[in-house]
């Protein structure tokens, strides 16, 4: 839409498939061992990072993330712009 108003629709899909994907990472991250933690990986911005600090920021983007989240008489929306 033009003019910088942004269309709003109903986004329980992507919220649910949003839920079950970070619901799964949780898991998966629960079955690692402590050494798990300190292994490193090569991110192409940030470099050599161990997983915990990969796992770390993750958590701290995705927060960053919530306030874009809109409610609306009681519906959970999303913008057309909005990816989770």
């Amino acid at each position: 839409m033009g003019g910088g108003i942004k269309q709003i629709s109903p986004c329980s899909g992507v919220l649910q498939q949003y839920s079950s994907s970070r619901q799964a990472m949780v898991i998966c991250l629960s079955h690692l061992v402590a050494e798990d933690w300190w292994r490193t990986g090569q991110h192409d911005e940030f470099g050599q990072v161990t997983l915990l600090q990969q796992a770390s920021y993750f958590a701290r983007h995705e927060r960053s993330h919530f306030p874009q989240r809109l409610t609306y008489g009681g519906r959970l929306v999303c913008s057309r712009t909005s990816s989770f």
